[in-house]
């Protein structure tokens, strides 16, 4: 019985430390594996939510790409089908070309634009003739704002790039005068104009385009050389042989950038076009400046040329940003962390009191065993034992 007793006075103490210990070490594994593994999940979930908004905003972009694509091609036909026109009809005055674009609904079609113009190419010899014809016209009197003017010939000079026809949309003081200048001088401020960039136009058969900032709109001419009908035009020095002028059509390119965005606020729209030998230029932007946080599609669409589509923009969220949600699962993981955690902590101290309250109980029964329970004095019998 002495062996029984002291075999339940130790083993107790030693059995509370130990489960104290290992309830507490088992309570930190548990939160810190937890809260690492609350993190991981946000991270995942918040990279996750980013991916799906980004695929979101590169659809939306491509959906205005695509849209502005059209409306630039809608444009670039409009400005083909004038090329056409003069092509079949070099000698068209502008009461006659007026009838012509009411009858292609140009005026719907460059609603907002400054309007449209044709040049000619006029031999030295052939200048005056070629004034007083065009001079006549009663409606080009009306676009020059009733005041014609004669060119003097140059005797260095051979050719003269001048305005035949056109079509004034968009009506500005003294405009008139600058209009009938003779657009192959390098001095003259219209579009750009001057004979490299006339002839280069020649040249490539390709269409250009000049910005022109005036009237508070961003207005885009798109230009292009029309040529003899019927002649051969494999090769630039053909071209430039066969060359009788040039068709200059303009479009309010802010109002074509946005109807391609739409109902899609936020989003920026630069747009860029790339003439054949130079840089690309910036034709227009509209919306919000992009940031380093913002998310951007650039896209090239050939459409008669270089067209460069850059977008750029916030992402597309509907509901939570990604970096809430990726919070949310994080700080959801962290509280159930905590709870287990908590949970061991109570079972833990549970285990331990139940420790102590046997270790208490073992105490009294001992003493109970080693002591008379009448007198309380120590058991004689046992104490010799």
């Amino acid at each position: 019985m002495n062996a029984d007793v002291a075999d339940d006075s130790g083993p107790p103490t030693r059995r509370v430390r130990w489960s104290k210990k290992k309830g507490v070490r088992a309570a930190c594994t548990v939160l810190v594996l937890g809260l690492a593994l609350s993190t991981g999940a946000g991270l995942l979930w918040r990279a996750r939510e980013q991916s799906q908004e980004r695929s979101a905003f590169r659809a939306t972009a491509s959906d205005v790409t695509q849209t502005l694509g059209t409306l630039r091609r809608r444009d670039t036909d409009f400005a083909a089908t004038l090329r056409a026109l003069f092509t079949m009809h070099p000698n068209l005055t502008t009461t006659s070309f007026q009838e012509w674009f009411a009858q292609l609904e140009g005026r719907q079609r460059e609603a907002g634009s400054l309007g449209t113009v044709a040049l000619i190419s006029v031999p030295r010899a052939q200048l005056r003739s070629f004034q007083v014809r065009r001079n006549a016209d009663p409606a080009y009197r009306a676009l020059v704002e009733g005041k014609p003017t004669l060119l003097a010939p140059v005797s260095k000079r051979s050719r003269y790039c001048l305005l035949d026809a056109g079509i004034a949309l968009v009506r500005s003081h003294g405009v008139g005068g600058l209009l009938q200048r003779d657009w192959c001088q390098a001095t003259t401020p219209v579009l750009g104009a001057g004979a490299p960039l006339l002839t280069t136009q020649a040249d490539t058969g390709r269409l250009f385009t000049a910005v022109v900032h005036a009237q508070g709109l961003d207005t885009v001419f798109l230009q292009a050389a029309f040529y003899r009908r019927g002649a051969a035009l494999t090769s630039a020095a053909e071209r430039r042989g066969a060359a009788v002028g040039w068709v200059s059509t303009s479009f309010d390119i802010r109002t074509v950038i946005e109807l391609a965005i739409g109902r899609n606020a936020g989003l920026g729209v630069e747009l860029l076009h790339t003439n054949p030998g130079q840089v690309p230029t910036t034709l227009s932007h509209v919306g919000p400046a992009g940031n380093s946080d913002a998310l951007d599609l650039t896209t090239t669409v050939p459409i008669d040329g270089t067209w460069t589509v850059k977008i750029h923009g916030a992402p597309v969220v509907r509901g939570f940003s990604a970096d809430a949600r990726g919070g949310l699962v994080f700080a959801a993981g962290a509280v159930i962390s905590i709870l287990i955690t908590l949970l061991i902590l109570v079972l833990s101290r549970s285990r331990e009191a139940a420790l102590r309250l046997v270790k208490e109980k073992t105490g009294e029964l001992r003493h109970e065993t080693l002591h008379d329970p009448l007198t309380g004095l120590p058991n004689r019998t046992l104490a010799l034992d």
